[in-house]
């Protein structure tokens, strides 16, 4: 399996390149999306598996809901976040569409981490993905935020109903905090316990000495601390720390260009999504797809950044010409001054 990961998260980022490129994949990952979707949903192998919708191969094999749920919330943060001008004003049904059934497929999958998380990153980066012109600007990012709610709230109505509606209840979603809560605290204590596995941590897959029945933390963060050590921990911070600083070099580059600026916006968006994601599930040693998105996220800056200083050297070379045409027009003055003098 690490092969494979280790080959996907290689080759993945090698396929963007630009922020045109990933701005040019918006819309037909939403519709993509949005087909996918509305597949699952009414594809005859998915069912409810007690509160969660899940895509079942076999009477004793189903698919992790949680993906499902993955799947929904970012097909979402695709939906709101993705900008349009011109004749693009014409797909706005369609991203509704998206954004009504991916955070409905996050309310059948159960996912209740992947729910909450994309409904705050897509109501935090609504204003980030528009520029605010004026006034008028102002009021209609106002008015778009609270779209976004009405657009959520619909999906609840909708999709939550009585197959599904014991998964979101209050005392659902305290006990699932508890259980990570436990889950954290197994990881911390024995790491806290053994000063000489500060450093270096207890060794990857230590967790599982714990006699818990999970085998892992369900917390990057944690796991990296604990198994790795504040080396270990270190590292993966310094990792999360270069993310942060190419996602908001990008923004800044393109914050005077409304479509590329949502389009960074949704990357950034993407990214700090599977980040909070992590915060609840998965393995630092299998980061895989999380990764994946650091690594586009910090690639495609390096290359917009890039971009950018070639043409602010361009335009400075261009500056120097003009000015050296300028000194040779000014000597020719000086001299046809010089002559009529004499």
């Amino acid at each position: 399996r690490l092969q494979y990961t280790l080959l996907f998260m290689v080759m993945a980022p090698l396929l963007i390149t630009s922020l045109d490129d990933f701005r040019r994949l918006r819309v037909p990952l939403i519709l993509l999306g949005c087909l996918a979707l509305l597949g699952i949903i009414l594809g005859p192998s998915t069912s409810f598996y007690g509160t969660r919708l899940m895509i079942h191969y076999s009477s004793t094999q189903q698919a992790n809901a949680g993906i499902l749920g993955e799947l929904g919330a970012v097909i979402l943060l695709f939906a709101v976040l993705t900008t349009q001008s011109g004749v693009g004003r014409l797909v706005v049904p369609l991203q509704v569409s998206a954004g009504i059934f991916g955070f409905g497929m996050g309310l059948l999958s159960g996912a209740r981490g992947q729910v909450l998380a994309g409904g705050l990153i897509s109501f935090l980066f609504f204003p980030v993905a528009r520029r605010i012109k004026n006034s008028m600007g102002y009021l209609g990012i106002g008015f778009g935020v609270l779209f976004v709610l009405l657009l959520l709230f619909v999906s609840v109505q909708f999709f939550v109903t009585s197959d599904n509606i014991d998964r979101w209840t209050m005392q659902s979603l305290t006990d699932g905090l508890q259980s990570r809560y436990k889950i954290a605290a197994a990881a911390l204590a024995p790491w806290a316990a053994d000063p000489f596995a500060w450093i270096f941590g207890r060794g990857a897959g230590a967790f599982i000495t714990t006699g818990l029945i999970d085998v892992y933390p369900h917390n990057h963060l944690i796991e990296a601390l604990t198994e790795l050590g504040l080396v270990g921990f270190t590292v993966f911070v310094l990792i999360l720390y270069f993310t942060v600083r190419a996602g908001v070099g990008l923004l800044r580059i393109h914050r005077d260009d409304d479509e590329m600026r949502s389009s960074a916006a949704l990357l950034c968006a993407v990214s700090a999504f599977f980040f909070l994601i992590s915060l609840k599930q998965g393995t630092v040693h299998d980061p895989g797809f999380v990764m994946m998105w650091y690594l586009v996220l910090g690639r495609v800056y390096w290359f917009e950044q890039q971009a950018l200083e070639d043409h602010l050297d361009e335009h400075d070379h261009e500056d120097l010409d003009g000015d050296d045409l300028l000194s040779e027009h000014d000597d020719d003055l000086g001299e046809d001054d010089d002559a009529h003098g004499m």
